[in-house]
């Protein structure tokens, strides 16, 4: 519990939380766990007595702008990643295939600890989802996907 943000737990807060989430959910048809820790530096600073009825609809829009312009795409997430394992797999092959060889011993990984991205990105290419599951949750570039978007994603939420 952080005792600073308990007026924020009020009614009205939240409520005004959810109408610039559906906002902006609207406006992008997307939506990401993490906009909520995002939203709250906005919302205190964009306060506009006003114009309180567009209040709700800038600070949606200024958060859609800084989730588009602050951190990579998914798509240059798997390209970092792959390229990471690439680089890896030429400057030191034996800790690359140790790696590789360490993954398959126990893939049994929970999908739910993986953002829906990384995931529904790499299942749009392949025909099996069983086999699809099996093969992706064993290649340690899954895991670099989820580090780099999980750095990138909470670098200004902390």
């Amino acid at each position: 519990k952080v005792n600073a943000l308990h007026p924020y737990l009020e009614e009205h807060h939240l409520r005004f939380t959810i109408k610039i989430l559906n906002v902006l959910y609207t406006y992008k048809k997307d939506y990401e766990p993490y906009f909520i820790y995002w939203l709250l530096p906005f919302q205190l600073s964009y306060r506009d007595e006003k114009n309180k009825a567009e209040e709700i609809y800038v600070i949606a829009m200024h958060l859609d702008l800084f989730v588009r312009h602050c951190f990579p795409k998914w798509t240059d997430v798997f390209t970092i990643a792959s390229k990471i394992m690439t680089d890896l797999s030429t400057i030191d092959p034996e800790f690359y295939d140790h790696l590789k060889t360490i993954s398959k011993i126990r893939t049994k990984v929970n999908p739910k600890d993986f953002v829906t991205e990384i995931i529904s990105l790499e299942s749009r290419q392949s025909g099996s989802a069983t086999q699809y599951a099996k093969e992706l949750m064993s290649d340690p570039v899954i895991f670099l996907r989820k580090w780099i978007g999980e750095v990138s994603k909470k670098l200004y939420v902390v």
